[in-house]
């Protein structure tokens, strides 16, 4: 999979440590990626994604 480097606020370095925390997830990775399915929720949506 590839990477990429996101340079983040330290209020959402914050959220992700603390989502961390809750062991919830297991990585950033994670984390973006759940927040990527909320803006972009399925195949069947993909014309509401703007990266999609």
């Amino acid at each position: 999979m590839p990477t990429c480097n996101v340079v983040l606020t330290e209020h959402h370095q914050q959220v992700i440590e603390r989502l961390l925390e809750t062991g919830r997830y297991q990585n950033a990775s994670e984390i973006v990626g759940d927040a990527l399915r909320l803006i972009c929720p399925g195949r069947h949506h993909q014309d509401h994604c703007l990266y999609g």
